[in-house]
């Protein structure tokens, strides 16, 4: 549905992380279309995923709290495909 509203003139998508399903699924059908395409994660202070996608790296005791429902996680569910992710901004 995006890449036919947008005619394929995708620059990039962005999604928080959550379980990873979304970011995953989607960065996935859109870099098949298009490898150029830069897929952003948004996540909560507190969440590991940032410092997982940067070092490969799970560090429990760096888990902080967090407040918003649906992003910010502290486990790594096996759904989210790293690879797919361009970048995790602070």
């Amino acid at each position: 549905m995006i890449w036919e509203q947008t005619e394929g003139k995708v620059p990039h998508f962005v999604a928080g992380l959550g379980t990873g399903g979304t970011i995953s699924g989607i960065g996935k059908f859109l870099k098949l279309k298009n490898s150029n395409i830069k897929i952003w994660g948004v996540d909560g202070y507190g969440s590991i995923f940032k410092k997982y996608h940067e070092t490969g790296v799970f560090y429990e005791r760096e888990i902080y709290p967090y407040i918003t429902e649906g992003i910010g996680e502290d486990i790594l569910p096996e759904n989210v495909t790293f690879n797919i992710i361009d970048s995790l901004p602070k």
